[in-house]
């Protein structure tokens, strides 16, 4: 019998969306995303705080719309105030829509209010981090 060596050679191609993609399936660059976001409206991050708002929302944060919270449509604001306001930081209806209009006020300047930021900023304002971890 004859033996015959075989060389493979094999190459990779990176897609980079694909990449991009995958480490965000991972949670990589997420978190760093999130704070850096969030630092543009407040000194300090608490990254626990982040964390819970990340698992508070889950899947949420992966559809192309549902990770942006809209401040002018009143449904937006109620499902914001009934959702995580209530839920995760158990405020009145008053106190957490007097809130979400706050933040939305102070991120007036950006068109695309990513939810994580306005739910951190939410728990900032109404003092109630503590709440989150």
């Amino acid at each position: 019998m004859a033996s015959c060596l075989f060389s493979y050679h094999v190459k990779f191609y990176i897609d980079v969306a694909a990449a991009e993609r995958l480490l965000l399936d991972w949670g990589i660059t997420e978190m760093a995303d999130y704070a850096a976001d969030i630092k543009k409206y407040t000194s300090s991050v608490n990254a626990a705080a982040v964390d819970a708002i990340v698992k508070f929302c889950g899947i949420a944060l992966k559809g192309k719309d549902s990770q942006w919270v809209s401040v002018t449509d009143p449904a937006e604001v109620k499902r914001v105030v009934d959702g995580f306001c209530a839920k995760k930081l158990g405020l009145d209806a008053k106190t957490a829509e007097a809130a979400v209009m706050a933040v939305g006020e102070k991120m007036k300047a950006d068109k695309t209010k990513h939810r994580v930021t306005v739910y951190y900023l939410v728990a900032e304002h109404t003092k109630t981090l503590a709440k989150l971890g």
